[in-house]
């Protein structure tokens, strides 16, 4: 009679249930679930032994070596498989999919993960389309802005050109309420408003005529106070402004 080999006995003597058809397809399995690991690029903690549902049992019904699940790897927290979580971990919801799933919810998540992807694509193309839509309009708005300054710029001039006629006649009609001719102060005061007039009119750049216009109009006002002590002066600067403004 041949004697009994040593070492412990094979679980499918223990399980006449479990038949070498059923060993075979957990091996297919397990060898798949390394290959889509390889793949992934995801990493076992510990040894690299199939998972549970590869792992001989015993007679008990638990799985060898696991004891009450001490080689189960423990979470981080509840949310760990939540996709929308801070906490997910790919790797867990990898190995909690691959584990429970059936090859029908396999593919079905397979569907709906693929589905999800094309979403972000597609919301990442639209914003960077949105961004460059917005890049785009404010270029335009510069390039309306460039087109258009020339003409407010002729705007403006045409506006200090009316401010500058407005102010003379303001100051040549309260000019002849003031105080009666031959008063020497009054000369003066007139001598230094027509004076800074026409040196405003040289610094907003307006024509060299329209400033020697301005000041023969002083001399001419200031001819009718006779001779004034302190005009000279300001008569000598004043025909200087209207020079520089004819060399310009």
């Amino acid at each position: 009679m041949p004697s009994t080999p040593a070492g412990p006995v094979p679980e499918r003597v223990l399980s006449p249930s479990r038949t070498p058809n059923n060993a075979a397809a957990d091996a297919r399995r397990a060898a798949r679930r390394e290959q889509l690991r390889d793949f992934y690029g995801l990493k076992r903690d510990g040894a690299t032994s199939p998972g549970p549902a590869s792992a001989p049992s015993t007679p008990g019904g638990n799985t060898a070596g696991s004891g009450n699940g001490a080689r189960r790897k423990p979470r981080r927290g509840g949310d760990a498989l939540d996709l929308t979580s801070p906490h997910f971990s790919p790797s867990e919801y990898y190995e909690d999919l691959i584990a429970k799933a059936s090859l029908a919810e396999l593919m079905g998540s397979t569907s709906v993960l693929a589905a999800d992807v094309g979403r972000l694509h597609s919301s990442r193309h639209t914003l960077v389309y949105n961004h460059h839509h917005q890049l785009f309009s404010a270029g335009d708005t510069i390039a309306q802005l460039n087109t258009r300054t020339p003409q407010l710029l002729s705007i403006v001039t045409s506006l200090q050109e009316r401010f500058s006629d407005i102010s003379q006649l303001a100051d040549s009609v309260a000019l002849a309420d003031k105080a009666p001719v031959g008063d020497g102060d009054r000369a003066r005061a007139v001598a230094a408003q027509g004076l800074e007039r026409v040196r405003l009119m040289v610094l907003a750049g307006e024509d060299a005529d329209a400033v020697k216009a301005a000041w023969e109009r002083v001399e001419a006002e200031l001819k009718g106070f006779g001779d004034v002590e302190g005009l000279d002066g300001i008569l000598a600067e004043g025909r200087e402004v209207v020079s520089v403004a004819a060399a310009k």
